[in-house]
């Protein structure tokens, strides 16, 4: 499996979800959010080549911080316990009678967001693939503002 066979689009959205083999975006597309921070979703299309279909995938996204740390998240209010934030899924998908050969297939993915503890700054959602290196063109940037006073 070669990185270079996959295509994959990554997109901010102020609410995503996947119905019926599609992708339903709300509010999508942006790249700046205020203070406090309000519940978001990251939305995905995923091409899968044809050599890759019938055949077990895993997605990973993770939150960075501009300098490329992982962002960490605690469940308790004193900062322990605090995990690498990262969402997966897994999928697979088949390749329908009379479809012609080297046929990419689509699949739609949608990650639902809380509210999150971030500061100020910029952050990226990278995108991993199976045990491929991480492409630039697999990376979503977006930047949190400070409250405007």
């Amino acid at each position: 499996m070669s990185v270079e066979d996959w295509r994959i689009t990554l997109l901010l959205a102020d609410a995503a979800q996947v119905s019926d083999g599609k992708l339903n975006v709300l509010g999508g597309g942006w790249q700046f959010l205020g203070t406090p921070l309000s519940p978001f979703a990251v939305a995905i299309i995923v091409a899968v080549p044809w050599n890759e279909t019938n055949r077990r995938h895993k997605i990973i996204m993770e939150l960075r911080d501009s300098d490329g740390n992982q962002i960490k998240i605690s469940p308790n209010s004193d900062g322990t316990d605090a995990q690498p934030l990262a969402m997966s899924a897994e999928f697979e998908i088949g390749r329908p009678p009379g479809v012609k050969p080297g046929t990419q297939f689509n699949i739609p993915l949608a990650f639902s967001v809380g509210p999150l503890p971030l500061r100020a700054g910029r952050y990226v959602w990278t995108c991993k693939l199976d045990d491929l290196s991480e492409r630039e063109d697999w990376q979503l940037a977006f930047d949190v503002r400070s409250p405007i006073s």
